[in-house]
């Protein structure tokens, strides 16, 4: 079975999609998972171990479509549900599940400070979208894959203590500044 997930952004969703990347991958027998995002996403999920292949979203939909079209795909989960992605899903023709984005329901907490979300987690949606495949929830959490040639090398700091005592006037006016020479953390008064 060879399955389109969608999710063009943003760094956060795209994270929060993990667990269903995994999941499909681990539940789903005999599962190629391709993943469809923005061309500045693409390395959230390229890294991914639970990635067959990533499907970059460059200036032009269409160039896109043309290529997703090739692949021959089986299903399409949309974990992004927009214009775009009903666009995609109607050309390529094949089955297709949308998570709950509950747009009403997020413009009454906005507008009117209603809140009529349910109590589901954004990945408990999302995981919605491929129950139908007997795919469940593993409850592992969220993924991240940066290969180590990416990797930011820690720094240990030393921390000094010059901090203003909470009653002083400059209480609320001090920084953290990192010493050039040392590389220790300091608190710099600001003006």
């Amino acid at each position: 079975m060879k399955i389109l997930v969608l999710r063009f952004s943003s760094i956060g969703d795209i994270v929060l999609t993990s667990p269903v990347l995994r999941c499909l991958t681990q539940q789903v027998k005999d599962v190629e998972v391709h993943v469809s995002t923005k061309s500045a996403f693409t390395d959230l999920v390229r890294f991914n171990p639970n990635v067959t292949k990533v499907h970059e979203l460059g200036e032009d939909i269409g160039e896109l479509i043309s290529r997703l079209k090739k692949e021959g795909f089986n299903e399409v989960i949309d974990l992004h549900h927009n214009l775009r992605t009903a666009r995609i899903k109607r050309v390529l023709g094949v089955p297709s599940h949308s998570f709950p984005k509950l747009n009403i329901q997020k413009w009454w907490l906005v507008n009117f400070k209603r809140d009529r979300m349910p109590l589901i987690h954004i990945v408990d949606r999302y995981m919605s979208t491929v129950e139908h495949l007997g795919v469940k929830n593993d409850g592992l959490g969220l993924e991240l894959f940066i290969p180590e040639d990416r990797a930011v090398k820690r720094r240990i700091f030393q921390l000094r203590t010059k901090v203003a005592t909470p009653h002083s006037p400059s209480a609320r006016r001090t920084s953290p500044n990192v010493c050039r020479k040392t590389g220790s953390i300091e608190l710099a008064q600001l003006g």
